[in-house]
């Protein structure tokens, strides 16, 4: 009989324990305070722009985490008799320049937007020609409004094209937009559209001192298509500067065959650049989409440049699909890969 008392003692022992430890963390769970996430930063879609007087645009801000308690926007500018800013929405009203700046928590990021007078933007082909004629070095050229391109525009001196937000130029056939190939001129933040697949050498052909930074390029390949359309042309043994660029639907995004710099680009559905071997242009940081090759090293009857670095070129681009043609090696993510037949 003791015995029996003893485990029903024990028991009820065992089940009291149990049941303050569930107590004691229930009461320890309702006295935990969540606390809410802090904002850790906002960002901008648009980081630097171009308007004209009289016109808009709209920026948009990304507060992380997206858990944030207080994802509120403020807007402010730092001019408003340049530019005004409404819950996002910026209206251009003089030439100048300010800054606009989003805050969220005491995060902040903010967007430049330069205003162009009317008359001193460029909005048909017949005005962006005569702009170029009658321009002189380190004037700056804005390029506004939809333009079809009817012939090349030489840009033969150190003129800036700078692109107004919402431009585009449109091009057919086997038309270059613009020859920059001597001058030392600069486009900046243009969109270029090739209509249809015609062949073309270089829609921008570029020489010694030319610049490229900002633009968008696309056109009409589709990967398979045998038309050769090319974003830039890179005349043998200059330097040039490319950099921030989108190119698009091409079948290549650019012919790279002397020195410079080739950056921060990005590349999508196209056969990816042609480098010479002998090419010692600094080409780096760019990223790449979907391409049948994203960097081709091809031959040209020279010493190779990049014997021994084609990893480091994959590696130096995002890990990206290199295929180094005369040395019959192909590299991705970094690291040498099984060769395969060159086409």
């Amino acid at each position: 009989m003791k015995s029996k008392l003893t485990a029903v003692r024990t028991a009820i022992c065992v089940l009291a324990l149990a049941l303050a430890v569930t107590l004691c963390a229930a009461f320890a769970a309702c006295g935990e305070e969540e606390i809410p996430a802090a904002v850790s930063g906002v960002t901008l879609n648009i980081t630097e722009t171009s308007l004209e007087e009289g016109g808009s645009m709209t920026l948009s801000a990304t507060v992380t985490p997206s858990d944030a308690a207080d994802k509120t926007v403020t807007w402010s500018t730092s001019n408003d008799k340049v530019a005004a800013v409404d819950g996002g929405k910026v209206t251009a009203v003089a030439a100048g320049k300010a800054t606009i700046t989003a805050k969220a928590g005491d995060k902040t990021a903010t967007c430049v937007v330069t205003v162009f007078a009317g008359e001193d933007v460029a909005d048909s082909f017949e005005e962006l020609k005569a702009a170029v004629s009658s321009a002189e070095a380190e004037d700056v050229i804005a390029v506004a409004g939809n333009i079809t391109v009817t012939e090349e525009v030489k840009l033969d001196k150190a003129v800036t094209l700078k692109g107004i937000y919402g431009n585009k130029l449109t091009v057919s056939g086997n038309i270059s937009v613009f020859d920059m190939t001597s001058g030392g001129a600069a486009i900046d933040g243009l969109t270029i559209e090739k209509t249809d697949k015609t062949s073309v050498d270089g829609l921008v052909r570029m020489g010694n001192g030319a610049v490229m930074t900002n633009c968008t390029i696309t056109g009409r390949y589709e990967l398979g298509d045998n038309e050769v359309v090319r974003g830039f042309s890179h005349i043998a043994g200059s330097s040039i500067t490319v950099t921030d660029n989108t190119f698009v639907s091409l079948r290549q995004p650019g012919y790279v065959e002397g020195a410079g710099v080739i950056s921060g680009n990005y590349v999508d559905i196209t056969r990816g650049f042609v480098v010479t071997e002998n090419t010692t242009a600094e080409i780096v940081d760019n990223s790449f989409g979907e391409n049948a090759v994203d960097i081709a090293i091809v031959e040209n009857n020279t010493e190779n440049n990049f014997t021994g670095r084609t990893a480091r070129i994959s590696a130096d681009n995002n890990n990206c699909y290199v295929e180094n043609q005369p040395d019959d090696e192909t590299c991705r993510d970094g690291e040498t890969v099984e060769h395969k037949d060159f086409a």
